[in-house]
């Protein structure tokens, strides 16, 4: 295989781009650099930065050239690199001190390179910073990237990527919670926001491996916290010949729970269903309260609080 063979099979696996300091690693000298790059089939972007000429513009293009053009330590990072993953939408737009951010990339602690409102320092104290690899982008690890957006992500939107890691797997509380431990100590830095979240999946593990949606999780975590009455999830209530299950139940204040998602009512015999079925269990006594993902956590304390408050009357 040819060197120009070579620097195109690796541009192939990475969204149409190469760094000059990936050459060495595949076997390109020195001296053949520039007779290579200089070649018509690649197209110089940023400094030691190339794209293989006719590759598709992305957003994964975009976020591997921000990545190369910091450095051969460098990771995609923060809201990228949730975004990266899956976890959160191409579309979320991200902002510091009010201005928009299109990639955030972290370099090690001992780099020297100057910082940005895109290019961060790592902020941990230990070998946390690790590297790895998703859709071809050098990232960091999701924990970094969870804790590193905590403060710039909606409440709600936040939860909602903590609890969505968690159930597919990303990672685990207990990874979050030694990667919190692992944070340089510093002013005004917070670990609420992370550590909210993961207290109940470490208290409470068996209750969120039943939990069906990560919506739910969230809001199972949200009500566990104002109450310490039971709150059982998947909950089968008997009403008369028939029986139905709810999201969440309260059953010693006969709470019942619905938490309703994206897709509600697909058809209007489904929305016939549901209005039958709620009318069954306020029927043998029940409230019924419904919570959606636009509500905040906050919305959620203070209706629930309110319900609780009525009944205690």
């Amino acid at each position: 295989m040819s060197n120009i063979e070579k620097v195109v099979a690796l541009a192939a696996q990475q969204h149409g781009i190469f760094a000059a300091f990936q050459l060495k690693e595949i076997g390109i000298t020195q001296s053949s650099f520039y007779r290579v790059v200089n070649n018509a089939l690649f197209t110089r972007l940023d400094r030691g930065v190339y794209a293989l000429s006719g590759s598709q513009k992305s957003w994964y293009r975009d976020a591997i050239v921000h990545v190369f053009r910091s450095g051969p330590h460098a990771l995609l990072s923060h809201e990228s690199a949730l975004i990266n993953r899956g976890l959160l939408l191409k579309e979320f737009v991200s902002k510091r001190n009010g201005l928009i951010v299109p990639f955030h990339v972290t370099i090690p602690r001992e780099s020297g390179r100057r910082l940005s409102t895109s290019i961060h320092r790592s902020i941990y104290e230990k070998e946390i910073l690790t590297r790895t690899v998703v859709n071809n982008i050098p990232q960091v690890s999701v924990e970094c990237a969870i804790i590193e957006s905590a403060r710039h992500i909606p409440p709600q939107i936040f939860s909602s990527v903590v609890d969505s890691a968690i159930r597919q797997e990303y990672t685990s509380a207990r990874k979050l919670r030694l990667t919190l431990d692992a944070l340089w100590p510093a002013p005004g830095r917070s670990k609420s926001r992370v550590e909210e979240i993961i207290h109940g999946y470490l208290a409470d593990p068996r209750t969120y491996k039943r939990i069906e949606s990560t919506l739910e999780a969230r809001i199972y975590r949200v009500l566990s916290e104002i109450t310490r009455e039971q709150i059982i999830p998947q909950y089968l209530l008997a009403c008369g010949t028939k029986q139905y299950r709810i999201d969440f139940a309260i059953p010693s204040f006969k709470i019942a729970i619905e938490v309703d998602g994206f897709i509600y009512h697909s058809d209007r015999i489904a929305f016939d269903a549901d209005k039958t079925r709620q009318n069954d269990i306020v029927a043998e006594g029940w409230i019924i309260l419904r919570f959606t993902h636009m509500q905040s956590d906050d919305e959620i304390r203070a209706q629930f609080n309110r319900l609780l408050q009525r009944w205690a009357s």
